[in-house]
């Protein structure tokens, strides 16, 4: 990754949050500048959401997991990353009845903890950030 990319992901961060629910809202948000960054050098960047077949350009969630989860392991290193600390991933649902896996951080004041989760989106888009009680009992958005 260049500096100016870099930096548009870190300029996401500017000011520094007030609370963790701003943190979370740019943290969102410089994933959805990572994932642009990151399709126009892999050609995935008409990833859409969920799940298509169809497509040869298609991620799946545990790419997505994965992919979300490096960004905040560095994120957090370089000191981005304040008012959360980084928790495993985690999923839901069995075998055959469709698993779904996301990133996790845990609210530093709060403890709560809150599902990154970027396979609900196109390519680009900003993340969902949802507390991991509500995602884990099969919370899907609209």
């Amino acid at each position: 990754m260049s500096p100016k990319e870099w930096r548009r992901i870190t300029r996401q961060f500017e000011p520094v949050a007030r609370d963790s629910e701003q943190e979370r809202r740019q943290l969102v948000l410089a994933l959805a500048e990572y994932e642009k960054i990151g399709g126009a050098a892999t050609n995935t960047s008409e990833d859409i959401a969920r799940t298509s077949f169809f497509n040869t350009h298609q991620l799946d969630c545990i790419d997505e997991t994965v992919n979300t989860m490096s960004l905040m392991m560095v994120l957090e290193n370089e000191g981005y990353i304040r008012r959360h600390s980084l928790s495993r991933p985690v999923g839901r649902g069995k075998f055959l009845d469709w698993p779904h896996y996301a990133a996790t951080l845990t609210d530093n004041e709060s403890k709560e903890i809150f599902v990154i989760d970027s396979w609900f989106r196109d390519n680009g888009e900003p993340a969902l950030a949802v507390p991991l009680t509500k995602w884990k009992s099969g919370w899907n958005p609209a």
